[in-house]
């Protein structure tokens, strides 16, 4: 796969011919930015994107100097080769010696062969980047998909309104392609982490319906604006900023963010009165846990297994055998009703699990031993009007972030089996510990209608 390079450099960004024999002589894929701060917004918004940016150290009004140290305080993971035509040598190791993004310093007009060393150095070719098969689509979707992936390329130069753009066809492209199919796509085409797409299909749901092409919103603020912790008050503050006129940076992204934090929890009486009677919250579904009878970690099961499958879409109304140390099998799922700390549940979980998620019934409640997680969730509220479909919502969103199809979740408690309803719609297998008897009798009903 081609390196993204991004060249900062006023006199290259004006001279069309030079760009053009830059693209001829360096074999990899080449943006260009006037200056420091139009540099610093483009990695910005493509974070995982370029892997090497040539920074001439005297340009205005944001200089080389400046950008290198913006890029290593804010810690983007990008790599730098500074250029210049007046700076020496020692004068940059004067400056960077201690900076390790900095591979290397190049004389203008630099050596476009000594480049290419520098690259073939520095970041050799990973032969094992998983390939997407265009030939595998209907010819329909094959050609909707490169059209959008090319649109999607020409967006990436632009910033605010272009992270809307580019959110808005990545949730389009991952509805046609599915679950499955979109990580491969996103890596052969852009290199990126599924993270980072989340990053843009996230501002597109937030600002879809808003106009930012003519707004100063640094894409930084932007991924703040649109994070599912942030309310409609702070993002609708920030609109109303950037439309008088004002720039709207990280910083002040962040200090709006923090203005709108409460202090403390006041309940919302008119918004609790449009709550349908059957709306359940996440305190409802704590309070249960609460209730639930405790055990020991090391507890004595029946020695022999209760191994129940579930079959969905079942016309069977007879209620399944649930009883403390029962396991049940729902498809790709393990249902098992006892402690999450129970060794019986710890030693039936796969050696690669992709996701932890606890919802501790008590703010000190813990594993005893750890589970070996790529990511781990744990959630705990003492508040009593959190709803849980917004609950839902945000659940799903760290699945999508954290998990591929297929790979596996462990649940340490389920309040609400619509959460396994999610992770199942994405194709996950996942490993469920419920101590609670009526709790996993729902779990198990809701399986049963699973499809109907």
């Amino acid at each position: 796969m081609s390196l993204k390079i991004l060249i900062a450099d006023d006199e290259i960004k004006a001279n069309k011919v030079v760009q053009k024999s830059y693209k001829k002589q360096i074999n990899n894929l080449l943006d260009f930015a006037g200056d420091g701060r139009e540099a610093l917004e483009i990695i910005e918004a493509n974070q995982s994107s370029h892997a090497l940016v040539l920074v001439d150290l005297k340009m205005s009004p944001m200089g080389g100097i400046e950008l290198i140290n913006s890029l290593t305080e804010k810690n983007l993971p990008i790599k730098i080769i500074a250029i210049s035509a007046y700076a020496t040598q020692d004068e940059v190791n004067q400056y960077f010696e201690n900076n390790e993004r900095v591979l290397a310093f190049l004389e203008k007009p630099f050596d476009i062969k000594k480049l290419n060393e520098i690259i073939q150095q520095n970041f050799p070719l990973d032969s094992s980047t998983p390939d997407f098969d265009y030939s595998q689509l209907d010819s329909e979707t094959s050609v909707f998909i490169r059209e959008q992936t090319e649109e999607i390329r020409g967006l990436m130069r632009r910033t605010a309104q272009g992270i809307v753009d580019i959110g808005q066809k990545l949730l389009d492209i991952k509805e046609k392609l599915g679950h499955g199919n979109f990580l491969n796509w996103l890596k052969k085409e852009f290199d990126w982490s599924e993270l980072t797409a989340q990053r843009f299909m996230q501002v597109a749901r937030q600002f879809e319906s808003h106009n930012l092409l003519d707004l100063e919103i640094a894409p930084s603020a932007l991924y703040i604006l649109s994070a599912p912790s942030t309310t409609d008050s702070v993002r609708e503050e920030a609109l109303s900023r950037a439309q008088s006129g004002e720039n709207i940076t990280y910083k002040a992204a962040k200090e709006i963010k923090e203005k709108y934090q409460p202090t403390s929890k006041v309940k919302k009486d008119e918004e609790n009165k449009k709550v349908e009677p059957e709306t359940q919250s996440v305190s409802d579904v704590r309070s249960s846990l609460l209730d639930r009878p405790r055990t020991r970690a090391i507890e004595s099961l029946p020695k022999q297994e209760i191994l129940a499958v579930i079959p969905k879409q079942t016309t069977d109304n007879a209620k399944a055998v649930v009883c403390r140390g029962s396991w049940h099998q729902l498809g790709e799922h393990l249902l098992y009703c006892g402690e999450p700390n129970s060794p019986q549940f710890k030693q039936r979980l796969p050696k690669e699990i992709a996701l932890n998620i606890a919802f501790s019934p008590t703010p000190d409640w813990q594993l005893a031993t750890p589970v070996k997680a790529n990511s781990e969730i744990a959630f705990f509220s003492q508040y009593q009007d959190v709803d849980l479909a917004s609950f839902k919502k945000m659940i799903q969103s760290a699945l999508e972030i954290y998990t591929e199809e297929k790979e596996s979740v462990v649940f340490s408690f389920l309040p609400e089996p619509e959460l396994l309803m999610v992770a199942h719609q994405l194709g996950c297998h996942c490993f469920v510990a419920e101590p609670g008897v009526e709790e996993c009798e729902a779990i198990i009903d809701r399986w049963k209608r699973l499809g109907r």
